[in-house]
């Protein structure tokens, strides 16, 4: 079963504002240890952003110039994705992947609002439910399901 946050949209600087964003951030702090993503900016641009000690992997897909990076999940890091300019229209990242042993969650980055797709045991989340408003989630879930990948079957709000 996935469990679905609602984060909301960035704003006019790029930022997610949400307090639900800010309790995901919050929670990654103890629950991640690496963070997958997909961007369109080259290596040299990802160094300046989270430090070349902090990127473990890399990959480019050449054919279309774009860029995959797995960087340590570390309060650097954190405080980075805390302040990112997500805005589609220039160096972005398009999509994050959050791993603790495994990947356990995942975002895709939109013009519109935004949610955050855990694939995990409901007990895993515990800390993170306990501290969202999850009748706001869950109507958020449900008001904008069509922006969820897969159908409402496939999927609960957090609550």
């Amino acid at each position: 079963m996935k469990y679905i946050l609602w984060i909301g949209m960035y704003d006019k600087n790029g930022m997610f504002y949400s307090d639900n964003w800010k309790q995901f951030i919050g929670w990654l702090r103890e629950k991640c240890d690496r963070i997958r993503f997909y961007a369109n900016f080259p290596r040299i641009y990802a160094i300046k952003q989270f430090g070349e000690n902090d990127i473990v992997e890399e990959y480019c897909f050449e054919d279309v110039g774009y860029y995959s990076y797995s960087i340590l999940c570390n309060a650097k890091v954190i405080n980075r994705l805390l302040s990112w300019d997500f805005n589609i229209d220039h160096e972005n990242i398009s999509h994050l992947f959050f791993v603790n042993q495994k990947e356990y969650a995942s975002i895709e980055i939109n013009d519109y609002d935004c949610f955050v797709v855990f694939e995990c045991d409901r007990s895993f989340l515990s800390a993170l439910i306990s501290k969202i408003d999850v009748e706001t989630n869950k109507q958020m879930c449900i008001r904008y399901q069509e922006e969820i990948n897969g159908s409402p079957k496939e999927w609960n709000a957090l609550e």
